[in-house]
């Protein structure tokens, strides 16, 4: 696997705590996604990212190719294109600047390898072409679990997380305090990795399944550890070093509310940033291993509070 070498990224760690006792979110709405959707009952609705665009909130499905957009409010929406077969998604993002979604594909078996791939479509939820992304993983289904971007140097340039903790899966995958995102920019079509950003080690979570950056924030969140980590960063390119700083001022680790101190919130998998203390959901289907109080919120879209 090659990389590009023309920006350098580091992490700097500065005035940086995470709650040892997580705060718990308040909840402002939630809804199931088939009851959104009542003429589309097909397939389950096995959601896995969110991006919330323009008011609307675009969500992607790991069994399904069509995409859903659901109105703010929780009370009605649509399904976009068409369901065909399990599509693997992991995650969405819309680029306001070239007005573009991405949608990344969490892992495609290539040979002896198991790589990923970025499908781009219009801001008609048209796909117009599908790119290769310069990674591999060696387990079939520990890939890449969200998406994030930023321009950097007038680029733009897509963060993209990975489930297990060091990138990989079994019990390395479970080893909490190894959490990684790896950076990425378009060269020659192809999506070339040209950085690695270690998340703090005191972040414990089990495993990772949703990112999303707005502005100077970042949240990223667990669906094993039914928990969310929330930090203020700080970004600074310096063009002559090709080089770009991002610093961690302090961290705060959120959890979703229990039921007699039991997860009711266990297939957690997409968030996205309403405003500066409100964020956006979405739950995957419960599991069969999973306990039966899991399926109560199980595919559906989730509205919570901070603070």
């Amino acid at each position: 696997m090659t990389s590009c070498k023309t920006l350098v990224l580091s992490l700097f760690i500065s005035v940086f705590s995470i709650n040892s006792q997580a705060n718990e979110l308040l909840l402002l709405g939630e809804e199931k996604i088939i009851k959104l959707l009542p003429n589309n009952q097909e397939k389950p609705f096995e959601a896995s990212g969110v991006s919330l665009v323009k008011q609307k909130i675009m969500v992607v499905f790991d069994n399904r190719h069509d995409i859903a957009q659901i109105n703010k409010n929780l009370s009605h929406g649509k399904l976009i294109g068409s369901p065909d077969q399990n599509s693997e998604f992991e995650g969405i993002v819309y680029d306001q600047q070239k007005q573009l979604f991405y949608v990344i594909v969490e892992s495609i078996k290539k040979g002896d390898e198991n790589s990923s791939e970025m499908v781009t479509y219009n801001k008609k939820l048209q796909a117009i072409n599908r790119q290769a992304i310069n990674v591999s993983f060696k387990s079939r289904n520990k890939g890449f679990e969200g998406i994030a971007y930023q321009y950097i140097n007038d680029q733009l340039t897509l963060f993209l997380l990975c489930e297990g903790n060091q990138c990989k899966g079994g019990k390395k995958g479970k080893k909490p305090g190894k959490g990684r995102v790896l950076v990425f920019q378009l060269k020659d079509h192809i999506w070339q990795r040209i950085a690695k950003i270690k998340l703090p080690k005191t972040l414990n979570f089990k495993d990772f399944s949703g990112i999303d950056i707005q502005k100077n924030k970042i949240a990223i969140v667990s669906q094993a550890s039914s928990a969310l980590w929330v930090s203020e960063i700080t970004s600074k390119f310096r063009k002559k070093k090709a080089s770009w700083k991002w610093k961690i001022k302090q961290g705060n680790v959120y959890s979703f509310p229990k039921k007699k101190g039991k997860t009711i919130y266990c297939n957690i998998e997409g968030v996205s940033w309403k405003n500066e203390s409100t964020l956006v959901f979405v739950s995957d289907k419960k599991k069969k291993k999973q306990a039966k109080r899991c399926k109560k919120k199980d595919q559906s879209v989730h509205l919570f509070r901070l603070f």
